[in-house]
């Protein structure tokens, strides 16, 4: 027959905890046993710093206080501690010398704020300038099975900190708080700038939005398409009013906006004609409108973007450049940028097959040297 089960539910175990050394009855007979000193790290309470050591015959209570320098000492011999020094119902290994010394480590953790402390054991420190008191209290069980004890360790001054040492702490603890004041200060920015920072973004991101709301609107959509004019040309009358959104930007050296409207909107960079009285009149492209401002930055920005660079267009410098047309680097030439005018060559401007003119002086002279370096015919001085 298969065996009975039991209807009882099952209880789960319990893991065993260690109790402290201080409620754990030596066994009869026994000799005390030696004191553990892995527990004889610093304690710090606010600027004092404890260390509670034991040997077979005593417990040294020991204190140093890290703003002045003064060091307080008490030796608690085993005969003080096998007396009793707790006034109350203790157990009996609190009047050990391995119970007491665990008890006060573990009251000054308590009061430092250390986790892991047993519950039921606390401490106070009080310093004076002759003595620091701790006071340890001790209490267990509940109801009649209660507890309570309270021992009183008086340690006196044993070294008066120097004038000088006294100075060297003090100038210490000053330096502390500045680099604790200037960390605390560099967040505090950071965390103003970054806030600023996002606020920035979010304005630009708005921008953004509201320059592509204003170019996709379908009524400007002929005057956006449209290659303009530059605002000094005069190739037809009148035609100089209708200018694109792109060759104003490039016109005026708005070097952020024409990079959003060309690489955030696609516009083009190319030249067409704009239509005046029926008459359809060629304009500069954006690369002759970005040269004719000698713009290097944005002449290199619209070659990288495409523009064409053998389109001839007129420029409008005279009545009969009206009436012509130029290549870009005709044009550069004529507003003597030998900087453009080499980073057209560079890029594959033809140069044999053009007539060009430079204005006499130092500058035109340099311009038509290079030219004629790279294979031009005589360059004309005006």
């Amino acid at each position: 027959m298969p065996p009975k089960q039991s209807n009882e539910p099952e209880v789960p175990e319990v893991p065993e905890v260690d109790p402290p050394a201080y409620v754990v009855a030596p066994a009869a007979g026994s000799a005390e046993q030696s004191v553990s000193t892995e527990q004889n790290q610093p304690i710090h309470i606010r600027e004092l710093e404890f260390v509670v050591t034991a040997d077979d015959d005593a417990v040294m209570v020991s204190a140093s206080n890290t703003l002045t320098g003064d060091m307080f000492v008490r030796r608690v011999s085993a005969t003080e501690i096998h007396k009793g020094l707790f006034e109350g119902g203790v157990p009996l290994t609190l009047n050990t010398l391995q119970g007491f010394h665990a008890v006060v480590i573990d009251a000054l953790k308590q009061e430092a704020g250390q986790s892991g402390t047993p519950e039921g054991v606390s401490a106070q420190t009080k310093q004076s300038a002759e003595e620091i008191t701790i006071t340890v209290n001790f209490q267990m069980g509940t109801g009649y099975m209660a507890m309570a004890a309270r021992a009183t360790i008086r340690v006196p001054l044993k070294d008066r900190a120097s004038t000088d040492t006294r100075h060297t702490l003090a100038l210490e603890r000053m330096r502390r708080e500045m680099v604790l004041e200037k960390v605390a200060l560099a967040a505090e920015l950071d965390a103003k700038f970054q806030a600023e920072l996002q606020e920035m973004r979010a304005e630009i991101a708005t921008l953004k939005e509201l320059v592509h709301a204003v170019v996709t609107l379908p009524q400007l959509s002929p005057l956006i398409q449209i290659c303009g004019q530059h605002p000094n040309s005069t190739s037809a009358r009148g035609a100089h009013k209708q200018t694109s959104i792109v060759d104003n930007a490039a016109s005026r050296g708005l070097h952020r906006a024409l990079h959003h409207l060309v690489d955030e909107l696609n516009l083009s960079v190319q030249g067409t004609t704009v239509h005046f009285n029926d008459v359809a009149v060629p304009v500069p492209s954006c690369l002759h409108l970005a040269i004719l401002n000698i713009d290097l930055q944005d002449t290199t920005y619209l070659l990288d973007r495409g523009a064409r660079l053998e389109e001839a267009r007129p420029i409008g410098f005279d009545a009969k450049s009206r009436t012509m047309s130029y290549t870009p680097l005709q044009t550069a030439a004529q507003v003597v940028s030998l900087e453009i005018v080499q980073l057209l060559v560079d890029r594959g401007a033809i140069t044999h097959t053009s007539e060009f003119t430079v204005p006499k002086g130092q500058k035109g002279d340099l311009v038509a040297g290079y030219l004629q370096q790279h294979g031009s015919k005589p360059v004309k001085r005006v």
